[in-house]
């Protein structure tokens, strides 16, 4: 039986932890991190996202190699993008992933 899972539209709607920011996003999960520069606002699936538009300068997160992927929540959340065949062979060497 296929169930249709429907998203929240508002945080409260959420159980568990939930992280807000002064410019109205909102997000869950323990590793999510939020850009709360002056200009940026966006939020990351974790830390290695979060620091790739940091560093070595602050920059959009397309610009750094970074992707929307799909959450739970409406908001956007920037992260990397799925790896290929190639790169998952190279990575893991034939284990199973």
């Amino acid at each position: 039986m296929l169930v249709e899972r429907r998203r929240p539209e508002r945080p409260e709607e959420l159980r568990g932890q939930v992280g807000t920011c002064r410019c109205g996003a909102w997000w869950t999960g323990y590793k999510t991190t939020h850009c709360a520069a002056e200009g940026c606002h966006q939020t990351f699936t974790g830390v290695t996202a979060f620091d790739k538009h940091w560093t070595p300068q602050h920059r959009h997160p397309s610009g750094a190699g970074l992707v929307l992927v799909d959450r739970a929540y409406r908001q956007k959340v920037w992260g990397f993008p799925p790896m290929t065949e190639e790169q998952r062979e190279k990575a893991f060497g034939g284990r199973a992933t």
